[in-house]
This record gives structure tokens, sequence and C-alpha cells, in this order.
């Protein structure tokens, strides 16, 4: 699988959220840690999603 990394530039509804672009996604997960937790627990789920979900 191969994925593109693509800049994000802030706007209103981009600076809170950093992540690997997936065009063509029709679901974006957005996943937040629990307390005491960390986002790189989200690290791999974006290769182990279907192309149609967009991890971020």
């Amino acid at each position: 699988m191969t994925h593109r990394i693509v800049e994000m530039k802030p706007d209103g509804r981009t600076r809170w959220f950093r992540g690997v672009s997936a065009p063509g996604a029709r679901i974006r997960l957005v996943c937040f840690p629990h307390a005491g937790g960390a986002a790189g627990s989200f690290h791999d789920w974006g290769a182990l999603t279907p192309p149609r979900i967009e991890v971020m």
C-alpha cells in the first residue's frame, strides 16, 4: 500500500488535526487517546483500515 503525505496548512478545519491524507476516503475516523495514553497508539491504524477510511 502506498501512502501520500500532504503538508496541511493551518486553517479553521485542519490546524488541530494532523494525519496522512487519504484521497477518496468516505469516512474520517478521529481518534483520541484515553487519559494518560498517547496518540502513537493509533499510528498504525491507517495501514490496517480500508482505503475508504481516513484515520486522524
